[in-house]
């Protein structure tokens, strides 16, 4: 992220070091041990009077389950949901309906630190794409997370 905000770029690293490499050590560990799993990203950004809103914890909720206009959930959503918010949670209500009945996600399965995360987007670019995440990945193949204490 070499021309990216600082605050972009904060939000980017603390994401990861909270959510993303605990989850991807966890589902490629599981896959190691004979499990099956697949991962996948909400990265929905819009633009707000003050500043762009970007995704945080369980914004993606309303989204999967097709409750977007419940305003019961609209801090969640981060204020009413807009147009481009419609069609991206259309594909994810479907996505999980499909996962539900079928028990394939439409994805490949985690195998290593090169699988492909789908990501989930609004605006321009509504379709869920795989992104490659091996040199995000090796930015952390370092670093030690210790295990989360009971």
């Amino acid at each position: 992220m070499p021309h990216a905000p600082v605050l972009d770029v904060y939000l980017a690293v603390y994401a990861d070091l909270i959510f993303g490499e605990y989850g991807n050590r966890l589902a490629e560990l599981h896959a190691r041990a004979g499990g099956r799993t697949s991962l996948s990203r909400f990265d929905r950004r819009r633009a707000d009077a003050r500043a762009a809103v970007r995704a945080w914890h369980c914004a993606d909720v309303p989204f999967a389950f097709g409750n977007l206009d419940d305003e019961r959930l609209s801090f969640l959503v981060g204020g009413a949901p807009t147009p481009a918010d419609r069609t991206p949670a259309r594909r994810m209500v479907r996505a999980w309906a499909d996962f539900a009945a079928t028990g394939s996600p439409g994805r490949s399965p985690v195998r290593d630190s090169a699988t492909e995360v789908r990501t989930w987007t609004t605006g321009g670019h509504a379709d869920p794409r795989d992104q490659p995440t091996a040199d995000l990945r090796a930015l952390w193949a370092k670093a030690e997370f210790p295990p989360p204490r009971p």
